[in-house]
């Protein structure tokens, strides 16, 4: 490997360590969350009528509830995700509910540039069909 190489591959390492300690700082931020007391009872409330099995699960349709009123909230933390490394361009386009081509446009709209890093899983698969041709 070219030191290039390793660059890239010592980056992508720091990168994803960075995000890992990004992640756990804010889901332990999460799990400090105050909600209103009255917020409290009516979610407790909701869970005791039986509507929703627990809190993670009241919590997760508010959000759902949220995002379906509020589209622009899905496509900016869609673009934060991908910014951020947590998901791929395509995974973002799906969060965002637009194509690739749109999600690439409404990067390029906020002036995020995209990087594009070789896979090694490609050049190996590669090395291994040219190294078993189907003739």
């Amino acid at each position: 490997m070219s030191d290039h190489e390793y660059q890239i591959i010592a980056a992508r390492i720091v990168t994803h360590i960075d995000n890992t300690l990004t992640r756990y700082r804010y889901w332990h931020t999460m799990m400090d969350i105050q909600i209103p007391p009255m917020i409290e009872k009516r979610i407790h409330a909701l869970i005791e009528a039986k509507y929703y099995p627990s809190i993670s699960e009241a919590i997760k349709d508010a959000f759902k509830t949220l995002f379906a009123t509020k589209p622009a909230l899905k496509i900016i933390s869609a673009i934060h995700l991908y910014i951020n490394n947590e998901v791929s361009i395509s995974k973002a386009a799906e969060i965002s509910g637009v194509s690739i081509e749109e999600f690439k446009e409404f990067l390029a709209s906020r002036g995020v540039k995209r990087e594009i890093y070789p896979d090694e899983r490609i050049d190996e698969n590669v090395r291994m069909i040219l190294k078993h041709p189907t003739n």
